[in-house]
């Protein structure tokens, strides 16, 4: 099957000054905030850049669970 003339807009969150603009173009549109699946997705992306960062890896193992914890919690209103 191949589609043509795909187009895709995603924003993280709900932009004042986008929406008047690109909300009319949009055929279908999702909104994620406060979904499940959207804070455990936030939540993997941070540990994997935690793990994968050299400047990291010396951190002390409380303050890398700091970190995923506030970032995990503070992105889910993002």
């Amino acid at each position: 099957m191949q589609i043509l003339n795909l187009q895709i807009y995603v924003t993280s969150q709900p932009e004042a000054n986008i929406d008047p603009f690109l909300g009319p173009l949009a055929s279908f549109s999702v909104f994620l905030h406060g979904e499940n699946g959207q804070v455990l997705d936030i939540e993997e992306y941070v540990k994997f850049v935690i793990t994968m960062d050299s400047k990291i890896w010396s951190w002390r193992n409380v303050d890398k669970k700091l970190v995923i914890e506030v970032l995990t919690q503070k992105g889910d209103r993002m």
